[in-house]
């Protein structure tokens, strides 16, 4: 997912990293803008084929926004 949610506000996954860079890993409560489960930051690969995005934890086969293999 490309934005999830903070402190009651969406953020893109830049400043996700961003945040979680600052504050600590285990500090950072993000949570998916849809189902509102705990989600993680991922950051953009080395390359640039992946940009930043979001992961639920947990998978979630009944949101949307989960990630979908090709």
């Amino acid at each position: 997912m490309k934005t999830a949610m903070y402190r009651s506000r969406e953020i893109t996954a830049e400043e996700g990293v961003d945040l979680r860079d600052e504050m600590g890993r285990e500090s950072v409560d993000f949570r998916c803008p849809e189902c509102h489960l705990p989600a993680k930051v991922m950051r953009a690969s080395k390359s640039g084929s992946h940009p930043a995005h979001f992961e639920h934890h947990d998978r979630n086969d009944h949101c949307s926004l989960v990630h979908h293999p090709r």
